[in-house]
């Protein structure tokens, strides 16, 4: 089920950073068996049961919301492991304590293993105007 997990996280990554794939897999001129060869030329080194159920969605023109099954496995399996997602956001980078110490406390209070998302932005927080 590890490799899967990874199967399904890699495809949902190239799917989200590749619109032109996105877009591809959604035109319905682009015959299926013509999808299936791209899309097997792009996920070449996935798990032979990840390889057969996309050939299979390709197969029954589901090919357009791959990512959204990508995306529904990874939130099923991440459920059935009790992993949750801590985002946080910092207008600068976080040290590593900074980070070990909200996945503890975040466990602590939830009792369930923690996947941190660090998204650095800065945010403006004074707004001053001259007149």
């Amino acid at each position: 089920m590890e490799e899967i997990y990874q199967d399904m996280f890699l495809i949902n990554e190239v799917c989200s950073e590749n619109r032109e794939l996105v877009t591809l897999l959604r035109n319905p001129v682009v015959r299926g068996d013509k999808k299936f060869a791209i899309l097997n030329e792009i996920f070449n080194k996935i798990n032979n049961v990840s390889k057969a159920f996309v050939k299979i969605i390709v197969a029954k023109g589901r090919e357009n919301i791959l990512m959204d099954i990508a995306d529904a496995f990874l939130e099923a399996y991440k459920k059935h492991k009790n992993i949750q997602t801590a985002f946080v956001t910092t207008a600068i980078p976080l040290t590593t304590e900074q980070k070990q110490n909200i996945k503890q406390l975040i466990k602590k209070t939830h009792n369930s293993t923690i996947e941190f998302s660090e998204i650095v932005e800065w945010v403006e927080v004074f707004d001053l105007k001259s007149k």
